[in-house]
Protein backbone atom coordinates (compact mmCIF):
# COMPACT_ATOMS: atom_id res chain seq x y z
CA UNK A 1 0.00 0.00 0.00
CA UNK A 2 2.86 2.15 0.57
CA UNK A 3 3.77 2.12 -3.29
CA UNK A 4 0.34 3.45 -3.90
CA UNK A 5 0.17 6.18 -1.99
CA UNK A 6 3.44 7.05 -2.81
CA UNK A 7 2.65 7.04 -6.64
CA UNK A 8 -0.66 8.80 -5.82
CA UNK A 9 0.91 11.49 -4.02
CA UNK A 10 4.03 12.52 -6.91
CA UNK A 11 0.99 12.15 -9.21
CA UNK A 12 -0.60 15.20 -6.86
CA UNK A 13 2.79 16.77 -6.42
CA UNK A 14 2.73 17.32 -10.47
CA UNK A 15 -0.40 17.81 -11.05
CA UNK A 16 -0.04 20.74 -8.77
CA UNK A 17 2.93 21.90 -10.35
CA UNK A 18 1.02 22.09 -13.66
CA UNK A 19 -1.91 23.53 -12.00
CA UNK A 20 0.54 26.29 -10.72
CA UNK A 21 3.23 26.33 -13.75
CA UNK A 22 0.13 26.93 -16.74
CA UNK A 23 -1.18 29.88 -15.02
CA UNK A 24 1.92 31.76 -14.63
CA UNK A 25 3.30 30.73 -18.04
CA UNK A 26 -0.07 32.43 -19.25
CA UNK A 27 0.55 35.67 -17.58
CA UNK A 28 3.98 35.41 -17.98
CA UNK A 29 3.56 35.15 -22.02
CA UNK A 30 -0.04 37.98 -21.84
CA UNK A 31 2.44 40.71 -20.13
CA UNK A 32 5.34 40.13 -22.74
CA UNK A 33 3.02 40.32 -25.42
CA UNK A 34 1.30 43.76 -24.03
CA UNK A 35 4.75 45.40 -23.60
CA UNK A 36 5.89 44.16 -27.01
CA UNK A 37 2.35 45.84 -28.01
CA UNK A 38 3.13 48.97 -26.62
CA UNK A 39 6.63 49.18 -27.38
CA UNK A 40 5.69 48.31 -31.12
CA UNK A 41 2.78 51.50 -30.38
CA UNK A 42 4.99 53.57 -29.48
CA UNK A 43 7.97 52.99 -32.20
CA UNK A 44 5.30 53.19 -34.25
CA UNK A 45 3.68 56.91 -33.12
CA UNK A 46 7.38 58.40 -32.92
CA UNK A 47 7.81 57.28 -36.71
CA UNK A 48 4.23 58.99 -37.50
CA UNK A 49 5.88 61.96 -35.69
CA UNK A 50 8.87 61.89 -37.16
CA UNK A 51 7.06 61.60 -40.87
CA UNK A 52 5.11 64.20 -40.29
CA UNK A 53 7.63 66.59 -39.32
CA UNK A 54 9.74 65.79 -42.07
CA UNK A 55 6.70 66.52 -44.61
CA UNK A 56 6.51 69.61 -43.01
CA UNK A 57 10.04 70.59 -43.36
CA UNK A 58 10.00 69.55 -46.74
CA UNK A 59 6.98 71.91 -47.14
CA UNK A 60 9.18 74.55 -46.48
CA UNK A 61 12.41 73.29 -48.43
CA UNK A 62 10.95 71.70 -51.38
CA UNK A 63 10.82 74.48 -54.03
CA UNK A 64 13.69 76.24 -52.88
CA UNK A 65 15.98 73.13 -53.16
CA UNK A 66 14.00 72.31 -56.67
CA UNK A 67 14.81 75.96 -57.80
CA UNK A 68 18.32 75.91 -57.01
CA UNK A 69 18.48 72.48 -59.09
CA UNK A 70 16.51 74.56 -62.10
CA UNK A 71 19.05 77.12 -62.07
CA UNK A 72 22.05 75.21 -62.20
CA UNK A 73 20.58 72.45 -64.67
CA UNK A 74 19.03 75.54 -66.79
CA UNK A 75 15.33 73.80 -66.84
CA UNK A 76 11.64 75.52 -65.69
CA UNK A 77 11.60 79.07 -64.56
CA UNK A 78 15.83 79.61 -64.58
CA UNK A 79 15.63 82.21 -66.08
CA UNK A 80 13.67 84.43 -64.20
CA UNK A 81 16.26 84.07 -61.13
CA UNK A 82 19.58 85.95 -59.89
CA UNK A 83 22.69 83.96 -58.28
CA UNK A 84 21.69 86.05 -55.00
CA UNK A 85 18.44 84.79 -55.43
CA UNK A 86 20.15 80.90 -55.50
CA UNK A 87 22.70 82.00 -53.04
CA UNK A 88 20.03 83.15 -50.29
CA UNK A 89 18.04 79.94 -51.54
CA UNK A 90 21.25 78.34 -50.05
CA UNK A 91 21.81 80.11 -46.65
CA UNK A 92 18.25 79.37 -46.37
CA UNK A 93 18.26 75.52 -46.98
CA UNK A 94 21.14 75.18 -44.72
CA UNK A 95 19.77 77.05 -41.83
CA UNK A 96 16.77 74.97 -42.18
CA UNK A 97 18.43 71.27 -42.66
CA UNK A 98 21.21 71.54 -40.27
CA UNK A 99 18.85 73.02 -37.58
CA UNK A 100 16.59 69.80 -38.54
CA UNK A 101 19.28 67.33 -38.78
CA UNK A 102 18.10 64.91 -36.34
CA UNK A 103 14.89 64.12 -38.06
CA UNK A 104 16.23 63.06 -41.61
CA UNK A 105 18.41 59.57 -42.06
CA UNK A 106 22.35 60.03 -42.22
CA UNK A 107 22.17 58.54 -45.76
CA UNK A 108 19.31 61.78 -46.64
CA UNK A 109 21.22 64.13 -45.24
CA UNK A 110 24.83 63.16 -46.78
CA UNK A 111 23.17 63.16 -49.74
CA UNK A 112 21.82 66.54 -49.05
CA UNK A 113 25.43 67.95 -48.48
CA UNK A 114 26.90 66.00 -51.25
CA UNK A 115 24.48 68.28 -53.35
CA UNK A 116 24.91 71.38 -51.96
CA UNK A 117 28.32 71.35 -50.47
CA UNK A 118 29.94 69.18 -53.83
CA UNK A 119 27.76 69.33 -57.18
CA UNK A 120 26.10 72.59 -56.95
CA UNK A 121 28.47 75.49 -55.46
CA UNK A 122 32.01 75.24 -54.80
CA UNK A 123 32.84 76.51 -51.37
CA UNK A 124 36.27 77.95 -50.14
CA UNK A 125 36.71 80.53 -52.49
CA UNK A 126 38.11 82.97 -50.09
CA UNK A 127 38.34 84.62 -46.57
CA UNK A 128 35.17 85.66 -46.31
CA UNK A 129 33.66 85.15 -49.74
CA UNK A 130 30.28 83.39 -50.59
CA UNK A 131 29.75 79.61 -52.06
CA UNK A 132 29.88 80.38 -56.33
CA UNK A 133 27.15 78.63 -58.02
CA UNK A 134 28.74 75.93 -60.41
CA UNK A 135 27.64 76.91 -63.65
CA UNK A 136 28.90 79.25 -66.46
CA UNK A 137 28.35 83.22 -66.02
CA UNK A 138 28.39 83.50 -69.87
CA UNK A 139 25.20 81.24 -70.26
CA UNK A 140 23.26 82.82 -67.64
CA UNK A 141 23.86 86.88 -68.58
CA UNK A 142 22.27 85.52 -72.25
CA UNK A 143 19.19 85.17 -70.30
CA UNK A 144 16.57 87.33 -70.14
CA UNK A 145 17.02 88.77 -66.67
CA UNK A 146 20.18 89.10 -67.41
CA UNK A 147 19.40 91.64 -70.33
CA UNK A 148 16.64 92.87 -68.23
CA UNK A 149 19.11 94.06 -65.31
CA UNK A 150 21.28 95.06 -67.41
CA UNK A 151 24.54 93.35 -66.58
CA UNK A 152 26.24 93.27 -69.78
CA UNK A 153 30.74 92.77 -68.52
CA UNK A 154 29.20 89.81 -66.50
CA UNK A 155 30.78 91.46 -63.41
CA UNK A 156 28.07 91.26 -60.97
CA UNK A 157 27.80 87.39 -62.05
CA UNK A 158 31.53 86.12 -62.22
CA UNK A 159 31.30 86.88 -58.45
CA UNK A 160 28.87 84.33 -57.93
CA UNK A 161 29.61 81.95 -60.13
CA UNK A 162 32.19 79.46 -61.54
CA UNK A 163 32.97 77.18 -64.56
CA UNK A 164 33.56 74.61 -62.59
CA UNK A 165 30.81 71.95 -63.78
CA UNK A 166 28.66 69.71 -61.35
CA UNK A 167 29.93 65.88 -61.85
CA UNK A 168 26.47 64.01 -61.42
CA UNK A 169 26.89 61.49 -58.48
Amino acid sequence: MDKKNKVWNSLEIAKLIVGIAMPISIASFGVITNMTLQESNHNFSLNKIIITKRAEIYEQIGEKLNNIYCYIEEVGEYKDMTPETILKYRRYLNTKMHSHKAFWSPETFDLYLNYMDREAFALWQGEVTDARIKDDPGQKNLCPLGKKIGITDLQGWKVRLTNNHMSYF
